[in-house]
């Protein structure tokens, strides 16, 4: 299975960049959120389509994932720091990564991975990003009244 996937790496990485494309342009220019960023000196293969919200909207991860579960549309959190786990937690190294490791500690809170299947359709990209531009509009919506 795995060389049968590897001869088709490149044109499984396609399919995830262009799904990450719809969610790009879908979401482009909606404030308070940030996806998965491209170094200039790099080829991201957006094996998952990542959401992270900007601590100023007072957004919580799980109220977001929970709305989106509301409308039928899955959603994972993202990932934990490996030293923050459990089983790693009380490790000498563990207390090393998290000071080394500062921004999985900082993004790890507001980060949500989007539905990012092969089988996904510009159609689905398009319901789950109007279902997140209604999350966050409405968020925006409720700290201005009550920030008057």
């Amino acid at each position: 299975i795995g060389l049968a996937q590897l001869e088709r790496a490149e044109e499984l990485v396609g399919r995830k960049r262009q799904i990450f494309g719809w969610y790009a342009d879908r979401l482009r220019g909606l404030s308070g959120i940030q996806l998965n960023p491209e170094s200039a000196d790099t080829r991201n293969s957006y094996w998952m389509t990542t959401l992270v919200l900007d601590p100023a909207l007072e957004l919580p991860k799980e109220h977001v994932m929970a709305e989106l579960s509301d409308r039928g549309i899955d959603s994972r959190p993202f990932f934990h720091p490996l030293s923050s786990i459990p089983a790693c937690r009380g490790l000498a190294a563990a207390s090393r990564a998290r000071e080394i490791n500062v921004n999985a500690y900082r993004i790890s809170p507001y980060g949500v991975n989007l539905p990012s299947a092969l089988s996904l359709t510009e159609e689905d990209v398009d319901v789950v990003c109007r279902a997140i531009q209604e999350i966050i509009s409405r968020s925006e919506m409720r700290s201005r009244r009550m920030a008057s």
